[in-house]
C-alpha cells in the first residue's frame, strides 16, 4: 500500500509484480477399484506404501487380484495409491461383550430396555472379523474408587493360526456414558480401523449403561463377500450413490486408474467387463486421468490380438492404453509357483518412477525403465517383427530389455499420454 509521507527523504516502496510461482502437482497419483479381503468399502483411501495396504486392506490374498496389482505397483517404483474396495455382499463379523456373565439378550426395538451387553462389530465385512479379540480390563480413578461406566478395551487381529497378532489397538478410559467426552461409539468410530459399536435398525448404539465385564470374547458370524461383478463397478444409481468406480468423487486428484480383473462370465476367464472398461474410459475423460488397461486372459498369441483389438471396447479413448501380454510372476501364496498376472499395477508403478526421475516430459520407455525382477516372463513371447505389427495399431507391447533403446522400447504407444499430461 501507499506509503505516509510525513517529511522530506528518500522512500522506497516494494511493489507486488503479480507473477506467483507455479505450484507443482502430482502426476502419479494412481486409484485401483476391486475386491480386496478387508477395509472400508466404496470409500477412497490413500496408501504410501504395501505396508499401508497391509495394514489396511490385509495384504495378499487370492480371491483379490487387485492385491497382487497394488504389490507390482510397488515392486516397480510406485509411490502414492488410492484404494476402493469393492464389495458384494459378505457379512461383518460380531464381538459382544456382556455388561454381567449372564446371556445378553438386546431388544427388539430401539424403545425396550436397556442393553445388557455391548455389542461391536468389525469395521467391514469379511471372515477377517471371525479373528479379532475384545478384552475389557477396569481402571480405577484418581480417588481410588471404580466408576462404573469407564473401561478400558484392547482390540487384537490375529494371524489365521491364531498364534500371532497382526494389528493391535489400545483405548483407555472409555465409556458407555454418552455423555463422557471418550464415549465408546465416537472413539472407536474416529480412531480404529478393525472395530465399531453396532446400531440397531433405527440407530440406536447397542451400549449397556454400565462398563462390560472384565474378560476376552473373539468375533463371529464374519462371511466373505462374493465376486464382484459388472454391477459391482458401474450398476443403476452407482454414480449418483457415488459408490463402486465411482467412488473416485470422493477423492481429489488421481492421475492414473486400474482396474484389477475378475471372474467374468463373458470370457471364462479374469477380465474386466466391456461395459466396465467403456464406463472407465469415460470417466477418466472427464477427470482428465488415465485408464491403464490389460489384455483378455484368452489372447494367448499375436494373432489373438489383431483379430480382436478393433472389437476391444474402451481401448480407443484418447485417456487410455492397452498393454498386451500379461505376466508371469511368482505366487508367493502359492509356493512361489509361476502364474499369470495383469500388467496394469507394474506399468503404473513405471510410470510413477519415470516421472519422479526423469520427468513426466519423458516417456517410460528404453532401457532405463525396466520390470523388477519378480516379472520372470510374459504370457507370449514377441519378436521385433511381431511387434511392428502391433505397435501401429496403438497396442503396447511388453517385452524385456535387449541392450539397445530400440529394442527396449517397451511403452512406444504412451508417449502422447506423456505430453498431454504436462498441457
Amino acid at each position: 500500500m501507499p506509503l505516509t509521507l510525513t517529511y522530506p527523504g528518500v522512500y522506497i516502496e516494494e511493489i507486488p509484480s503479480g507473477v506467483h510461482t507455479i505450484i507443482g502437482v502430482a502426476t502419479s497419483i494412481t486409484a485401483f477399484v476391486g475386491r480386496a479381503p478387508r477395509g472400508e468399502v466404496n470409500t477412497p483411501i490413500t496408501i504410501n506404501s504395501y505396508a499401508d495396504y497391509e495394514r489396511l486392506y490385509g495384504g495378499l490374498s487370492l480371491q483379490s487380484k487387485m492385491s497382487y496389482a497394488v504389490s507390482d505397483f510397488y515392486l516397480h517404483g510406485g509411490s502414492q495409491a488410492i484404494i476402493v474396495r469393492i464389495a458384494n455382499g459378505g457379512q461383518r463379523a460380531t464381538i459382544i461383550l456382556p455388561e454381567n456373565l449372564s446371556p445378553p439378550s438386546p431388544p427388539s426395538s430401539p424403545s425396550g430396555p436397556p442393553f445388557q451387553a455391548l455389542y461391536m462389530q468389525a469395521a467391514s465385512v469379511g471372515t477377517w472379523g471371525n479373528f479379532l479379540t475384545a478384552q475389557v480390563d477396569l481402571p480405577k480413578t484418581r480417588q481410588g474408587t471404580l466408576d462404573a461406566t469407564v473401561f478400558n478395551l484392547t482390540v487384537k487381529l490375529w494371524d489365521a493360526t491364531m498364534t500371532r497378532v497382526l494389528l493391535l489397538e489400545r483405548y483407555l478410559n472409555i465409556s458407555v456414558d454418552p455423555n463422557n467426552p471418550r464415549y465408546v461409539t465416537r472413539v472407536l468410530l474416529q480412531q480404529s480401523n478393525l472395530v465399531e459399536v453396532a446400531t440397531t435398525a433405527g440407530g440406536k448404539d447397542q451400549v449397556p449403561p454400565l462398563a462390560p465385564t472384565e474378560d476376552t470374547v473373539w468375533g463371529g458370524s464374519g462371511v466373505d463377500d462374493n465376486d464382484v461383478g459388472d454391477n459391482d463397478f458401474i450398476g443403476p444409481g452407482t454414480d449418483t450413490a457415488k459408490t463402486g468406480l465411482y467412488s473416485l468423487e470422493k477423492a481429489d486428484l488421481f492421475n492414473l486408474l486400474v482396474i484389477p480383473p475378475y471372474p467374468n462370465a463373458g470370457t471364462g476367464g479374469m477380465d474386466v467387463g466391456d461395459q466396465v472398461r467403456a464406463a472407465a474410459s469415460k470417466y477418466c475423460e472427464l477427470r482428465r486421468a488415465f485408464y491403464i488397461i490389460d489384455s483378455p486372459s484368452n489372447w494367448k498369441s499375436k494373432q489373438n490380438a489383431l483379430d480382436n483389438l478393433d472389437s476391444y471396447t474402451g481401448a480407443r479413448s484418447a485417456n487410455s492404453a492397452l498393454f498386451f501380454p500379461r505376466l508371469m510372476e511368482p505366487n508367493l501364496l502359492h509356493d512361489g509357483q509361476l502364474e499369470e498376472f495383469v500388467a496394469s499395477g507394474a506399468v503404473a508403478g513405471l510410470f510413477a518412477q519415470t516421472d519422479a526421475q526423469r520427468g513426466v516430459w519423458k516417456a517410460p520407455a528404453g532401457i532405463e525403465v525396466a520390470f523388477a525382477g519378480n516379472v520372470q516372463d510374459f504370457t507370449v513371447s514377441l519378436t521385433d517383427a511381431e511387434n511392428g505389427e502391433l505397435n501401429p495399431l496403438g497396442l503396447n507391447c511388453l517385452r524385456f530389455a535387449c541392450g539397445s533403446s530400440t529394442s527396449s522400447d517397451e511403452w512406444c504407444g504412451v508417449r502422447g499420454r506423456c505430453r498431454e499430461r504436462t498441457n
